[in-house]
């Protein structure tokens, strides 16, 4: 593809599907330009560099971000509505919390993001200061959570073995380091023996669980505005 025909949406675009498919430190710019039929030349003419071409497609991912706006002052639904929508964007493209947590990343996505959160914590009646320290406490939160789910899936594509072999492997491991550890928290035993299914529905309950305590911790904050406790 020559450089005329090279648009940085297709370096961005290419670079995504690269990250998703190899990691961060699989990636390289003779790679992308292999997969984009250009050489590192072209790439380099619409974009200066690789650690800026990372920051870019780390922008980019917010777009997939779910914005709902607030209606009659509700600030809990497109706080939560964010909260899942980050979480199961981070996990689409699970480099990205690593990368965005060692790298700081802003672009015009997550400027748009940005004037989002701010714009229903500010209708919730925070000032300044409390909607930045409410958004950082959600985007620590998911990150977290996120992150070490990403980590776990990558770890089980890099071994090449199912999560049930390696979560097995992990039980045997425990067993032969502390004998008879286990005895006292047998739940360690029923979480490894979960299929996958059940194991990804205690996840999903987890992190609501962790969402909604955060939010009512914000609402009883916030008695003129209220908020529901219903976790």
């Amino acid at each position: 593809m020559a450089r005329d025909h090279l648009t940085r949406g297709q370096i961005i675009a290419a670079t995504i599907e690269l990250l998703d498919s190899h990691g961060v430190e699989a990636f390289s710019i003779r790679r992308l330009g292999a997969r984009l039929g250009a050489g590192a030349t072209s790439i380099y003419w619409h974009v200066p560099s690789r650690d800026e071409l990372l920051q870019l497609a780390g922008d980019e991912i917010f777009s997939e971000v779910d914005l709902v706006p607030a209606v009659d002052g509700d600030w809990r639904t497109p706080l939560e509505a964010y909260a899942r929508s980050l979480r199961e964007t981070m996990l689409r493209h699970p480099w990205m919390p690593a990368e965005l947590a060692s790298s700081p990343t802003y672009g015009p996505r997550i400027a748009s993001v940005t004037v989002h959160l701010r714009t229903v914590c500010t209708q919730a009646g925070l000032d300044a200061d409390q909607w930045a320290e409410t958004t950082t406490l959600i985007h620590s939160y998911v990150h977290g959570f996120a992150g070490a789910e990403a980590a776990w899936a990558t770890t089980v594509v890099k071994s090449g073995r199912t999560e049930e072999e390696l979560m097995a492997e992990w039980m045997n491991t425990v067993r032969g380091r502390n004998e008879g550890a286990l005895d006292a928290v047998p739940e360690l035993e029923g979480a490894a023996a979960m299929g996958l299914d059940e194991r990804r529905s205690r996840l999903e309950k987890s992190f609501e669980f962790g969402l909604q305590t955060i939010l009512d911790g914000l609402a009883a904050r916030l008695p003129e505005v209220g908020g529901r406790a219903d976790v």
